[in-house]
């Protein structure tokens, strides 16, 4: 089992360089590489000292990009952040930050209408239902999922 900390070090810089990465995933990593929680902890330290783990930017980071290149919503992305290690306090708060109710459901329904298009010539229940299962499994709240349906096609309140 290796536990030289230089080595552990240059993998360490090897996997930040891929990308970034959190504490915990980082930790974890290295011990899956066969480094003790000791020495992985002691270079999680001093990642973390030279600036190249920081979880908080890690977490603004992966919001800006869930919320521009991938549409997500709220849930989604509070949930991909806590499978990296974030812990959930500070990804509400970021979330609180970067993500308004407004700029949410401006987004859900952005996305509700570039999917409403594709399935506009199917029945309208089965529309509704692939269009709300679709939004939902994007993290959206069914209430934001419920105002872009309304607004995208006006039969849906009449459901």
């Amino acid at each position: 089992m290796p536990d030289d900390v230089a080595a552990a070090k240059a993998a360490a810089l090897r996997l930040l360089a891929v990308r970034a990465r959190t504490a915990q995933e980082l930790e974890r990593r290295l011990v899956r590489r066969g480094f003790s929680p000791a020495v992985a902890a002691e270079v999680l330290a001093w990642c973390q000292s030279l600036g190249y783990v920081n979880d908080e930017l890690f977490a603004e980071d992966w919001i800006r990009n869930r919320t521009g290149s991938r549409p997500s919503g709220r849930r989604r992305i509070e949930h991909e952040l806590r499978e990296k290690g974030i812990h959930p306090e500070l990804a509400r708060r970021k979330l609180d930050e970067l993500l308004s109710d407004e700029d949410e459901q401006a987004r859900c329904l952005e996305l509700a209408r570039q999917q409403y298009a594709k399935l506009s010539r199917l029945p309208p229940e089965v529309r509704w239902r692939r269009l709300s299962g679709f939004l939902l499994r994007r993290g959206f709240s069914p209430e934001a999922v419920q105002r872009a349906l309304a607004q995208v096609d006006s039969g849906y309140e009449s459901h």
